[in-house]
């Protein structure tokens, strides 16, 4: 119905900018509504390898936050994020697992571990910050420089912009998914408050300076801290969601957080659909790893073998560290003189390299 209570067609629009929408339709008035692109739902929630940027991630001990971008080193891949997805508040320890999906949205460490901890800038609660940021080592075969492309921007621009008021902006998140804004503020001092006393007070707050704020209410909400920021057009990153309000989001500025763990933007898209399990033996791992525990007068030890690798030397990881760099012989045996019990998680690359098996958890 019109505002005169007739019956109208109604015509949806990508745009605003459409030309020539008629008046009527056989004699019928019509009325526009701009809807943008209608596009299938994907569940930003689900676990997927490659995972793509905007799905949801986190240390197993958060609920979860959003994988924000794939970026590199020129040798190694990581998962860039933030301090308190990734490193649960300076908590966390270097080598520990993170999961996608996060732990909220059904992640274990049984079956989707992506990668390890390997930096985190530790956020002060006494003196100011310039970023919420954090970085996982991962098999760059498991995770996607790109968006979904049937759902939000596609892959993000190997050249940052620093942020400029009225800049238009786009993320795409776990939570909000492909949402737009405007740059309203920049160099902002800001307390963000990481623990709450009741509905209006703070228990622990970090003072954050030379931020990024940006308007739009609808443009953040919980669990897409950790999303990439990128221009409207162009999609050149800006900045790193953090934290945000009912009426503004706040980033740190891009090229702070990338100086910081000396890497860059890596839009590549490995081969693999997303939603792809990548589990031991999934096409996407060129490595195939077997672990085997046991224990000599209650010492364990574990016995490796792998195929596939083609380098001279192989690389082994430990809960995310380097153990040791050996001959690419197919086997070795980690004695590691732990009692007790507990897991241990291993992974073989190719050294130097971010070719490199899945991730094979042993109980001991």
């Amino acid at each position: 119905m019109n505002a005169e209570g007739r019956p109208t067609v109604r015509i949806f629009l990508a745009h605003g900018a459409v030309g020539g929408v008629p008046a009527a339709l056989d004699g019928v008035p019509t009325s526009v509504v701009v809807t943008g692109l209608f596009l299938p739902r994907q569940d930003r929630t689900a676990r997927a390898r490659p995972a793509p940027i905007g799905f949801s991630v986190g240390h197993p001990d958060i609920t979860a936050g959003t994988l924000g971008a794939r970026v590199t080193d020129g040798t190694n891949v990581y998962i860039l994020s933030n301090n308190h997805v990734m490193a649960n508040k300076n908590a966390a320890q270097i080598g520990d697992p993170i999961l996608q999906p996060g732990a909220y949205d059904g992640g274990t460490t049984t079956s989707d571990i992506i990668g390890y901890l390997h930096d985190f800038q530790p956020i002060s609660f006494d003196s100011n910050n310039e970023m919420d940021a954090a970085l996982a080592i991962v098999n760059g075969a498991d995770v996607s420089g790109s968006t979904p492309s049937t759902a939000g921007y596609g892959a993000p621009s190997t050249t940052t912009v620093a942020a400029s008021l009225g800049m238009g902006v786009q993320k795409y998140g776990r939570t909000t998914g492909h949402t737009f804004g405007t740059v309203e503020e920049i160099n902002v001092t800001v307390s963000i408050c990481f623990e709450t006393r009741g509905p209006f007070q703070c228990a622990k707050a970090a003072t954050f300076v030379g931020q990024i704020s940006i308007s739009d209410g609808n443009f953040s909400a919980g669990g897409d801290s950790g999303s990439l920021i990128v221009t409207a057009n162009g999609n050149n990153p800006m900045g790193l969601l953090f934290a945000g309000s009912s009426t503004r989001t706040i980033a740190n500025p891009i090229d702070v957080v990338l100086n910081r763990f000396g890497v860059t933007i890596d839009p590549t898209v490995p081969s693999g659909d997303p939603g792809d399990p990548g589990d031991p033996g999934d096409p996407a791992d060129p490595i195939t790893l077997s672990a085997n525990a046991y224990k000599v007068r209650v010492v364990l030890s574990v016995d490796l073998t792998w195929s596939g690798a083609t380098s001279t030397q192989v690389d082994i990881f430990r809960n995310g560290a380097v153990l040791t760099t050996v001959s690419n012989s197919g086997s070795y045996t980690d004695n590691t003189g732990l009692k007790g019990g507990g897991s241990l998680t291993y992974q073989v690359c190719e050294a130097g390299t971010s070719t490199c098996s899945a991730t094979v958890t042993v109980n001991y």
